[in-house]
C-alpha cells in the first residue's frame, strides 16, 4: 500500500508539474496524449495488483483515507488538468450573478466583455449550459470577489472536498476497506475529480447520501437523489428504482417522498424557467459527437449509419432497462438489490444512449461498483466492471481528441 501511494503520488505530481509549465495539458498534442495514457496505465495496474495482493485484514481504513486526501490536495496546485470544465461552471454562474442572464437560454459569447471572457472562454461557450439548477446556482462567483483565481480555487475546493467526503460515505455505507480503497484510490477518480475538478464529485455525493439514507429517512433519501438530478441529469436514470422501492415501503412515503422531489424540482427551475430551457439539452442528447455510447459506435461501424445505430440503441436501451426494472420489482427489492440495479441500470445507460462519453462520466460507476464488491453475489460483476472503466477510460483519453 504505501509504494502504491508513494508512486501514485510521484506521477500525480509530475502531472502537476507538467501543468503549471502550459494552460491546459492537451491531450490534441500526441505527445502529451500518449504521456498521460501510459503513466494511468501504470497508475490502474498499481492499483489493481495493490488490491489483489494487499493483507486486508492488516490494513487501517484511516491510511487509505490519508492517502486520499493527500493526492488531493495535491491537485489544489492546479486549477484544473486536461479539461477546463471549471471555466463552464464559472461562466455559467457569471452570466446569472454579473449579468442577470438566464444561463438556459444565453450563452456567454454574447457577453464577450466580460472581465473574465478572454481567460476563460471554452469550446462550450457558444452554448447554452448543460448543467443544472443546483450548479449553476451557485454562489462561489459572488464569493469569489470578482477575482478569476480565487473564484477557480474556490471551486476546484468545493468540488475536490465533495469527493473527499465521498470517500467516507463509501465507507459509511459499505463498512469495507476494499469498496473504500477502489474507489478513493482509483486512478479514474483522482485524475478527473481531484485533478480536472468536475461536477460529478457532488453528483456522486448526493447520490451516497440518498443511497445511506434510503434505507433510514426514505423522504429525505429522495431529496438528496433529486438534487443529484438537479446537479447533472445523469442520475435520473435510476428514477424509476426510487419508486418502485418506495412504493414497496408504503404509498404514503412514496407519496410524500415524490411531493418533495417535485417541491424541489420547482424551486430549482423558478429563476429560470422558460418553454425553451429545455432546447439545447434535448439537441445535445440527441446529437452527433466524436465519442457516443459504445453501443451507438459499434453499431455504426457495422450498419454504416449513426441515425440507425442511434436509434437501435435507444431500442436496447428501453427494452434492456425495462427487463432490469420487471427483475426488480418482483424481486426481494432490498438495498443491497437496490444498489446492485441502479449500477446495472447506469451501466446500460452509459453503453447504449449517450451520444457523448466523457472519462468522468465513468466516475458514478466506479463509486457504485465500490459498493457492490461489498457483497460476495455482486463481486465479481463490480469487479469486471471496474477492469473494464480502466481499459474503456484509456481509450477514451487516446481516442476522443
Amino acid at each position: 500500500m504505501l509504494l502504491f501511494a508513494l508512486i501514485s503520488e510521484f506521477l500525480y505530481l509530475f502531472f502537476v508539474f507538467q501543468r503549471l509549465q502550459t494552460d491546459i495539458l492537451d491531450l490534441h498534442n500526441n505527445q502529451t496524449a500518449k504521456l498521460i495514457v501510459f503513466s494511468l496505465l501504470i497508475l490502474f495496474v498499481l492499483y489493481f495488483y495493490t488490491y489483489y495482493k494487499t493483507n486486508w485484514i492488516k490494513v487501517d481504513v484511516r491510511k487509505i483515507i490519508f492517502i486520499s486526501i493527500a493526492f488531493h490536495v495535491t491537485f489544489l496546485l492546479v486549477t484544473f488538468l486536461t479539461s477546463d470544465d471549471i471555466y463552464s461552471y464559472i461562466s455559467a454562474g457569471r452570466l446569472i450573478t454579473h449579468w442577470g442572464k438566464n444561463p438556459y437560454l444565453t450563452t456567454y459569447d454574447s457577453v464577450p466583455f466580460d472581465e473574465f471572457y478572454k481567460v476563460i472562454k471554452t469550446v462550450w461557450s457558444s452554448q447554452t449550459t448543460l448543467y443544472g439548477p443546483l450548479l449553476i446556482s451557485s454562489t462561489i462567483n459572488l464569493i469569489g470577489l470578482n477575482n478569476l483565481p480565487f473564484t477557480a480555487f474556490l471551486f476546484k475546493f468545493v468540488l475536490s472536498g465533495a469527493n473527499v467526503v465521498n470517500v467516507f460515505l463509501i465507507y459509511k455505507i459499505s463498512k469495507n476497506k476494499k469498496a473504500t480503497f477502489l474507489y478513493s484510490l482509483n486512478p479514474l477518480v483522482i485524475f478527473e475529480l481531484a485533478g480536472n475538478g468536475h461536477t460529478e464529485s457532488l453528483l456522486i455525493l448526493s447520490l451516497l447520501i440518498s443511497i445511506f439514507l434510503i434505507s433510514r429517512r426514505q423522504v429525505v433519501s429522495f431529496a438528496a437523489f433529486t438534487s443529484s438530478v438537479l446537479i447533472k441529469y445523469s442520475t435520473l436514470i435510476v428514477l424509476p428504482l426510487y419508486l418502485i422501492y418506495l412504493k414497496k415501503k408504503d404509498w404514503k412515503t412514496l407519496i410524500i417522498a415524490t411531493m418533495c422531489g417535485l417541491l424541489i424540482v420547482v424551486i430549482g427551475y423558478s429563476p429560470f424557467w422558460n418553454k425553451h430551457i429545455f432546447d439545447y439539452l434535448i439537441a445535445y442528447y440527441n446529437g452527433r459527437y466524436i465519442s457516443p455510447s459504445s453501443g451507438i459506435f459499434i453499431g455504426q461501424a457495422l450498419l454504416g449509419s449513426y441515425a440507425l445505430s442511434f436509434r437501435i440503441n435507444t431500442l436496447l436501451f428501453f427494452l434492456i432497462s425495462g427487463v432490469l426494472l420487471k427483475k426488480f420489482l418482483y424481486s426481494k427489492s432490498n438495498f443491497r438489490q437496490f444498489v446492485f440495479y441502479s449500477f446495472l441500470l447506469y451501466w446500460v445507460y452509459i453503453l447504449t444512449k449517450l451520444s457523448l462519453v466523457l472519462t468522468w462520466y465513468l466516475t458514478p460507476l466506479v463509486a457504485l461498483g465500490s459498493l457492490c464488491i461489498t457483497w460476495k453475489k455482486y463481486h465479481k460483476y463490480a469487479m469486471t466492471s471496474l477492469l473494464f472503466v480502466s481499459i474503456y477510460s484509456l481509450i477514451l483519453y487516446y481516442f476522443v481528441r
